[in-house]
């Protein structure tokens, strides 16, 4: 555009909603970028509560020093 060309008012106005509409979307995706960034790193930061690490199972059994049952023998039919 040059130096002696100027805007009619109406394109002027058209203008400035196109930036205002331009300034408010990007800060509206900015924010949505941030909270979602900031739910991602707030699921990786949640502690455990399922973890089995310290989890102590004690094991005792009165079958210690027994031998181990005997399974019964069956016999199966021959084949001619």
């Amino acid at each position: 555009m040059s130096i002696q060309a100027s805007l009619k008012p109406e394109a002027m106005d058209t203008l400035q909603k196109q930036k205002r509409f331009s300034t408010i979307a990007s800060v509206v995706v900015s924010v949505l970028v941030v909270t979602l960034i900031a739910l991602v790193l707030g699921i990786f930061l949640i502690p455990n509560e399922l973890s089995l690490t310290n989890l102590a199972i004690p094991y005792s059994s009165a079958s210690l020093g027994k031998s181990p049952p005997k399974l019964p023998v069956t016999s199966l039919p021959a084949f001619a």
